[in-house]
């Protein structure tokens, strides 16, 4: 793969990361929508071989609790189990 490939993919992401991370700011993309695209698109491409392995689950469990403290709701009753 020619390095201009990877420097333009590399700052597409980054650009992509940027752009979510502000809409996740000010309030019109929540982190589990974003964390749930992302998801979505593992799951598209698994074919790839990228990962050993994703979980789901505690990926939008830990977004969700970013989500409630950022939007200033309770972050959470109880403490995140250990891992």
């Amino acid at each position: 793969m020619s390095s201009t490939i990877l420097s333009s993919s590399s700052s597409q992401l980054h650009e992509l990361s940027v752009v979510a991370a502000a809409a996740i700011k000010d309030g019109s993309l929540t982190s589990v929508a974003s964390a749930a695209a992302l998801l979505r698109r593992y799951h598209d491409h698994v074919d790839l071989d990228a990962f050993i392995t994703v979980n789901d689950d505690p990926i939008l469990e830990e977004s969700s609790y970013g989500f409630r403290s950022h939007s200033g709701q309770t972050a959470r009753a109880t403490p995140r189990p250990p891992r």
